[in-house]
């Protein structure tokens, strides 16, 4: 099965156990900018974070909507703050993302 099948497949389900009247649409950002090459990578970066910033506003929401308790917590190692976490509510199974880097990235 391809990866857009399985993508579709996952996006048709979680719509199907979302709450009646609840839509998840994407976000689409534009930047207006100018010929000022300064103003206009002010507002592209700008309009990046924010854009960032609603995916997360968005997961998280998502996540209470379909019933989960979302913890905040801060901590200098990210690993060991949710390890922590974890002992500490005795959760079994924790799952985790990995960031999409290659070797341009990291150079």
């Amino acid at each position: 099965m391809a990866l857009k099948e399985v993508a579709s497949q996952v996006e048709r389900k979680i719509e199907a156990e979302l709450p009646r009247g609840v839509l998840l649409r994407p976000e689409r950002f534009l930047a207006g900018i100018s010929s000022n090459h300064e103003t206009a990578r002010m507002v592209i970066r700008k309009t990046a974070r924010m854009a960032a910033q609603r995916h997360l506003i968005n997961n998280l929401k998502l996540a209470t909507e379909l019933g989960a308790e979302v913890i905040l917590i801060k901590h200098s190692n990210a690993a060991k703050g949710m390890n922590e976490v974890a002992e500490e509510m005795a959760i079994t199974t924790l799952c985790i993302g990995k960031p999409h880097l290659n070797l341009f990235n990291v150079i």
